[in-house]
């Protein structure tokens, strides 16, 4: 008897996994805002990593990079460059490929002032909210499509609150 319990007890111990930090660990680009049309071109990058809470809950930073190009018949062409960064958390939903999303950015986009007839920089706070799908791959990587919109009202009239991207990530 005293055999079968210290048995139990030590495959017990044996099946706990070793913490490992660096496993807990996930990077990736999000490629997004690809649009072609009324003489504009657009398409943003955004490398991004985080930390793995458990299973189900990711928290992260995201670094995003955007650029629009701006045809016109007459008079000069325009080439807009927007940055900046934000948090983001992710959270499996019933246990399987779906997942919820928040995400906060602060973006410094340059803008046209009709007033003034020129570019002008302006710092936007979005708040934004949605989800998506992931599609497991080899050797650790995945990729996954998220849809997410912006609840910012002001940041919503200026850019389209509706944001559909594609990412390749590492250890999600």
């Amino acid at each position: 008897m005293l055999f079968s319990i210290s048995s139990i007890l030590h495959a017990q111990k044996a099946k706990k996994k070793e913490y490992i930090f660096k496993d807990h660990l996930w990077y990736g680009i999000n490629v997004g805002g690809i649009g072609i049309g009324g003489n504009v071109f657009s398409i943003g990058l955004a490398p991004m990593g985080g930390y793995k809470v458990n299973d189900d809950l990711a928290l992260g930073l995201i670094t995003k990079l955007d650029y629009q190009y701006q045809w016109q018949q007459y008079g000069d062409n325009y080439h807009f460059f927007n940055y900046g960064g934000g948090v983001l958390a992710k959270y499996l939903l019933f246990n399987s490929k779906y997942f919820a999303q928040i995400e906060y950015d602060l973006m410094s986009y340059s803008v046209w002032d009709f007033q003034q007839q020129a570019q002008v920089r302006r710092l936007l706070p979005f708040y934004y909210i949605g989800g998506g799908v992931s599609y497991p791959g080899n050797n650790n990587w995945s990729s996954e499509i998220v849809i997410l919109f912006n609840l910012n009202q002001e940041s919503s009239q200026i850019i389209f609150p509706l944001n559909i991207s594609y990412a390749f990530l590492y250890n999600f």
